[in-house]
């Protein structure tokens, strides 16, 4: 994919969420989307973040997800700061939900 592909459009990311959400390739999906992650793209950093939190797609892990949370917060994606925020303030071993 070209940076402008992954970062600047939407349908890179929405076919990625589509093939994630049909239950099918889940695998390939979640790769799709990290490529969209690492070109800066705020909103699939968001996105994989919140996967590797949910373990939808891939297994759960909160170091990954921070990671990615914090990323597209530094880009001022509010949700990401919001869900940040969230588990900042959560105890220890607390599901933000």
């Amino acid at each position: 994919m070209s940076d402008d592909q992954t970062r600047g459009s939407a349908e890179p990311l929405q076919g990625a969420l589509e093939m994630l959400f049909s239950g099918k390739r889940d695998e390939e999906a979640f790769r799709h989307l990290l490529a969209i992650a690492e070109s800066g793209n705020p909103q699939g950093q968001y996105i994989a973040g919140m996967l590797y939190a949910l373990g939808k797609g891939i297994a759960k892990d909160m170091v990954k997800a921070a990671h990615w949370l914090a990323r597209a917060a530094e880009q001022g994606h509010q949700d990401a700061q919001f869900e940040l925020s969230l588990r900042r303030l959560a105890p220890s071993g607390a599901s933000s939900n």
